[in-house]
């Protein structure tokens, strides 16, 4: 039998046997290094290194599937459910649907066969379940901070000014070579909940586009980042924060 997973044990079970990743899968896949390393000695901006990404990027997502699935992935684990207000704590990673406005130039990508964009009243929008870290609590909401991979070339594309505003995510369940994408480092999970997927290398937390959700619209709880982690996201948040 399945034993009860204690800190939401009213929804979610533990899978009977967990396995540790094969870190060399990783290792050769997802060692994270500069543009230029990455893409050949001379690459200094996403246009010349656009070309060469795409079967790179495939071949790494591949490898992180194999990672998480030699950990014991829980499909039942992944669903969204309610949880109590006391399981929002600052520091708390969930995964749940966000919702943005694609703007009139893209609307041309809403089809039937579309899996993230469809029609509103107002205009085409991009839905996608987005990992994201609470960063403060409220009555009845609280606030957090989404993660991207940016198509899984993380912050690449971004400019200098605009890497500031981001700060890399560490899975503390997988070992080896780990470089930050901004000048901030980067900060680790101090807890993942067996059965969830390994979190993309090249996931970054965009720390000043922070989002407000209320207690009770459902999530998938993921864990919690390190204390020390926790507490250097706070404060990034300030120094970004209107003075």
């Amino acid at each position: 039998m399945p034993t009860i997973d204690e800190d939401d044990s009213f929804t979610t079970v533990k899978p009977k046997r967990m396995r540790e990743a094969p870190v060399e899968i990783y290792e050769k896949a997802y060692a994270i290094q500069s543009p230029a390393a990455l893409y050949g000695a001379g690459t200094t901006g996403a246009s010349s290194a656009e070309n060469r990404t795409f079967s790179r990027r495939a071949s790494a997502q591949d490898s992180l599937k194999h990672v998480s699935l030699a950990m014991g992935i829980d499909e039942d684990v992944q669903k969204p459910r309610r949880y109590p207000k006391d399981l929002f704590q600052v520091g708390t990673i969930v995964r749940c649907p966000l919702h943005e406005n694609m703007g009139t130039s893209r609307e041309s990508e809403v089809t039937a066969a579309s899996k993230f964009a469809s029609q509103s009243h107002y205009g085409a929008v991009f839905s996608k379940m987005r990992v994201m870290i609470i960063i403060a609590r409220f009555q009845s909401h609280y606030v957090a901070v989404p993660l991207y991979t940016h198509n899984g070339v993380g912050l690449l594309r971004k400019t200098a000014d605009e890497r500031k505003e981001y700060v890399s995510i560490k899975d503390h369940r997988i070992e080896g070579q780990f470089t930050a994408q901004s000048n901030h480092g980067y900060l680790t999970t101090g807890y993942i909940k067996p059965g969830i997927h390994v979190l993309d290398p090249k996931s970054t937390a965009h720390v000043t586009y922070c989002l407000a959700r209320r207690y009770d619209l459902p999530v998938v709880h993921h864990g919690n980042l390190s204390a020390q982690a926790t507490n250097r996201l706070l404060e990034l948040y300030k120094l970004f924060s209107p003075k």
